[in-house]
């Protein structure tokens, strides 16, 4: 876990400051190994329609979310009963 992190501290740190994140993320596969900063870049220096890729994966983000703690909640409070 703390290998993954210093990876992401490193190429979130790297595209901060140079061009390395328009290369990086031209590609979906690599972009995808890296998604949160992807949706980041996208929502900065995206046109209309990768902010509103960005905007859309975020909210499929926030749903799956709320769907896995309502399940996950669900099965905890059937098994008190």
């Amino acid at each position: 876990m703390i290998f993954l992190l210093g990876i992401y501290l490193i190429v979130g740190g790297v595209s901060a400051v140079t061009n390395f994140g328009r290369w990086l993320f031209s590609s979906r596969l690599i972009g995808i190994l890296f998604l949160p900063f992807m949706i980041v870049y996208f929502l900065i220096y995206g046109d209309a329609k990768k902010r509103s890729e960005a905007i859309t994966i975020l909210k499929g983000g926030l749903v799956l979310s709320v769907l896995y703690l309502f399940i996950v909640g669900s099965i905890m409070l059937y098994q008190k009963s």
